[in-house]
């Protein structure tokens, strides 16, 4: 490299998937968008609902949209500060 020329930033290139792995454009078949209505309906924050349920704001935010599936303990947890069932909370072709 010539001392005149200025460097080129870095980027890095997509390697390969690994096995296993999802693209991050699919959504997980849990539907956040039925957690979110109801966090709507009751009037909570998103970081309100997180504390209530004893999980993260950036893990809630990534279950309702659609990033991450909860897991069903956190599905319990956040039916039961919503006043619902966990089947209320699951899209329907699998409640």
């Amino acid at each position: 490299m010539k001392t005149d020329e200025t460097p080129k930033p870095w980027r890095r290139r997509p390697g390969p998937q690994r096995e296993g792995s999802r693209p991050p454009s699919k959504k997980v078949p849990q539907d956040g968008d039925r957690i979110y209505k109801r966090r709507i309906e009751k009037r909570l924050k998103q970081g309100e609902l997180a504390h209530l349920a004893g999980i993260s704001p950036q893990h809630m935010s990534h279950i309702e949209s659609g990033k991450y599936g909860a897991s069903p303990e956190v599905l319990h947890k956040l039916a039961t500060v919503l006043d619902c069932t966990v089947a209320d909370l699951m899209p329907e072709a699998a409640a």
